[in-house]
């Protein structure tokens, strides 16, 4: 063992005592390697702290992220489950309010209620698909036969009693001849797609009055109609010849 000389009392000792055994005095030393050893310790505590804090802090993100994200994982499910299920059922509720809708319509069709099937149309949300097809045609069926019959009615009412404005009466004539071909004008079209709506016994009930009308109030003859459904094009389609024909029978 090393000895170390007491500077105070020149005794002799075991340096690795921490005071001199004689006189007490410090062993400087023995105090320094303490110091280093305690401050060595604190340096190697201090580096694994270093090291270790931001592994934790890291560790301590990871999980935080982990946490968040499963939050938002099940916030995510929860949101697409309420939404598929508000999603279905909006479906249900507007199936069941076409079914209504449609069961109404075809009561009003079986009727021949055609004016009230049109207003119920035309007063209902959600009408605009395929599925209503047969009900908005032949509402335009009926409301061009509705519209032509009634003005050509008054129109050649008006020109008997009066006699005077033929130019003013040829124009109207020829917009309610217009409409009542236009009304045949869609029948033909749907009985020649075989009537796929099974709208055969509306369509054959309607055009029944509007060749009525045609050949009683018009006094045209079967020919003449189907010359007139054959040119027809839209509603500017011009019936002025037809119309001079039937002013001259009623001056």
């Amino acid at each position: 063992m090393a000895q170390k000389i007491c500077s105070f009392c020149g005794a002799r000792y075991d340096d690795s005592e921490k005071t001199c055994p004689y006189c007490g005095s410090e062993n400087v030393e023995y105090s320094m390697r303490e110091q280093e050893e305690i401050l060595r310790e604190f340096k190697e505590k201090r580096q694994k702290l270093n090291e270790e804090i931001p592994r934790e802090r890291i560790r301590r993100a990871h999980g935080a992220i982990s946490t968040v994200a499963a939050i938002m994982v099940i916030m995510i499910s929860v949101f697409i489950v309420i939404a598929t299920v508000f999603s279905v059922m909006r479906v249900r509720n507007r199936r069941k309010n076409q079914m209504q809708t449609l069961d109404i319509l075809e009561q009003y069709y079986q009727n021949r209620q055609f004016e009230e099937m049109r207003d119920y149309y035309y007063n209902s949300d959600d009408t605009y698909s395929a599925t209503y097809d047969k009900y908005l045609r032949m509402s335009d069926i009926w409301y061009s036969y509705t519209t032509g019959k009634t003005f050509l009615t008054e129109d050649l009412e008006q020109y008997i009693k009066y006699q005077d404005g033929a130019d003013v009466f040829r124009d109207s004539v020829s917009y309610d001849l217009n409409c009542l071909f236009r009304s045949l004008h869609i029948m033909r079209e749907l009985e020649d797609d075989g009537y796929v709506y099974n709208e055969r016994e509306g369509v054959e009930y309607i055009r029944e009055m509007v060749l009525e009308t045609l050949k009683e109030t018009a006094g045209l003859t079967q020919e003449q109609i189907d010359y007139g459904v054959s040119i027809y094009e839209d509603y500017n389609t011009d019936y002025g010849y037809l119309a001079d024909e039937i002013l001259g029978r009623n001056d």
